[in-house]
């Protein structure tokens, strides 16, 4: 029963904020200086791999970094 707990206490934790700028822009932000998911093939492009965060959001490679970039 520990075990579970834990998993559903990780599951429910979201990393990613998503947002909009006054001006309409939206944005995604890390939040709380954590972040974990899960690299997974891509059927649009082989040599690209989708990163799984949240269990929602699919980034490629090039939007994580300008994510990440902006937080480092």
């Amino acid at each position: 029963m520990e075990l579970m707990a834990k998993a559903e206490r990780g599951m429910a934790e979201q990393y990613v904020e998503r947002g909009t700028f006054p001006n309409g822009q939206s944005y995604d932000s890390i939040k709380n200086n954590r972040l974990a998911g899960r690299v997974e093939w891509n059927p649009r492009d082989e040599d690209v791999p989708l990163l799984v965060v949240d269990g929602n959001f699919l980034f490629y490679y090039d939007k994580f970094f300008s994510i990440f970039s902006r937080w480092t």
